[in-house]
């Protein structure tokens, strides 16, 4: 949790700042995660990355977006069938992007690297032995 939240919760702040949800998804899959953080957000639920986030970004010293900040008890993601995606049968229904936009140059950049950085603090702080 503690590295791949860092991870999310940027994702969820591009969501917020109004890059698409599926921009921010291929980025990542792009990059070579399994699956984008928005869907992953939605697949574990918006309740409970909201919870996490409550628990571990004042000790990261992170902000929660808004994205996360209110969550509707009937739109909490794949479980309900509507969260950031609205989903049928098991699978995540993404919206369409404008064919013209264009996607932050450095998206993939900044999805990645708060991961990335929070792996190594805990690689220094001990938490970690390689």
């Amino acid at each position: 949790n503690r590295v791949l939240f860092p991870y999310m919760l940027e994702a969820a702040t591009a969501y917020a700042e109004g890059i698409p949800g599926p921009v921010i998804d291929k980025a990542a899959v792009k990059f070579g995660m399994p699956m984008g953080p928005i869907e992953l957000i939605d697949t574990v639920g918006l309740d409970v990355a909201a919870g996490v986030g409550r628990e571990l970004a004042p000790f990261l010293g992170l902000q929660i977006p808004a994205a996360l900040q209110t969550v509707e008890s009937d739109k909490r993601g794949k479980k309900d069938g509507q969260g950031i995606y609205t989903w049928e049968n098991g699978k995540p229904k993404k919206p369409d992007v404008a064919s013209d936009y264009q996607a932050p140059a450095d998206l993939e950049d900044r999805l990645i690297l708060p991961l990335l950085n929070e792996a190594v603090a805990c690689l220094h702080e001990g938490v970690v032995a390689d």
